[in-house]
């Protein structure tokens, strides 16, 4: 005659649980009617958290680690859980480059089954550029030393904490002709860097010469009579090398040295005059250099 009413009482927000489901009021004239309840089982849901995966440079400070939820339902947020995640990193001393784990733990909510998925923490290396110092030198003379300098050093470094310091070369010898060259430095290496290498210079200046007459034979001469001038050029004392090029000598009383100028080979050399006057008379010899001495005069 009338049909039952079937009904479960379950809290707002319909959390996980067994509750009773019972029906009543049946009525009909045929029928002596009982009841048996049932049950209605709310079971947890799935939830993913998943631990943040934040790239960042070395020497920068690590981020706070977040997480991220896949599987809320009913309008729930990472609010409604009852106790939330805790997330983390573990880096070692300094925090080097490299790549590191990420993890959440320790949410609790009964109205899910929870699980978790780890991120990685990506340390990155910054640049570091290495510049080769310049120099100067004579030619002939000693090679300087080339020294690195820096520019880039993060998280208190110094060249100390480099892996392998850089080997830094002049690239010349004492024997190198005068002019420009590059200076370098190579070989560095620490996993934190990105290094990149800038050349320097080094100028090779011509050296200083000392030309000398080293005789004018037969003296004294007689008139008409052949005599023979002779010269060296050498280094300033303390260079090495062999000038080449020209000299020319020259007479206070206008006669002129044959051939003139004259050559010189392995820095020495002579040339020829013949005097058709009586008297004494200054002889000048005037070196004109080359690519790695500068002239000089006696």
């Amino acid at each position: 005659t009338t049909g039952p009413t079937c009904s479960v009482a379950v809290p707002a927000g319909n959390p996980v649980g067994t509750y009773t489901t019972s029906c009543a009021g049946a009525v009909d004239p045929n029928y002596t009617i009982n009841y048996v309840t049932g049950t209605l089982q709310i079971t947890a849901m799935p939830l993913t958290i998943t631990a943040s995966s934040p790239t960042v440079a070395y020497g920068t400070a690590i981020p706070a680690i977040t997480a991220s939820y896949i599987g809320f339902v009913n309008g729930d947020t990472a609010a409604s859980l009852t106790t939330g995640p805790t997330c983390s990193v573990v880096v070692p001393s300094g925090n080097p480059v490299g790549k590191y784990a990420t993890n959440c733990t320790g949410a609790v909510d009964p109205n899910y089954t929870i699980s978790y998925v780890a991120g990685t923490l990506n340390i990155t290396p910054v640049p570091l550029t290495i510049t080769a110092s310049s120099a100067t030198m004579t030619y002939g003379g000693s090679v300087p030393s080339i020294t690195a300098s820096y520019a880039g050093f993060v998280n208190g470094d110094t060249a100390a904490s480099l892996t392998t310091l850089p080997t830094c070369l002049a690239g010349v010898t004492s024997a190198t002709p005068a002019g420009v060259y590059p200076t370098t430095c190579s070989g560095a290496v620490d996993p934190n860097y990105t290094i990149t290498y800038v050349a320097g210079t080094v100028t090779i200046n011509k050296a200083t010469s000392v030309i000398t007459i080293t005789s004018n034979l037969p003296n004294p001469s007689i008139y008409g009579q052949p005599v023979t001038v002779s010269f060296k050029v050498t280094p300033l004392t303390g260079y090495v090398g062999t000038p080449s090029g020209n000299v020319t000598v020259s007479v206070s009383t206008g006669e002129t040295c044959s051939p003139n100028p004259s050559a010189l080979s392995g820095g020495v050399g002579s040339c020829t005059v013949i005097f058709y006057t009586g008297g004494s008379r200054t002889l000048t010899a005037v070196y004109a250099g080359d690519g790695n001495f500068v002239g000089s005069a006696s």
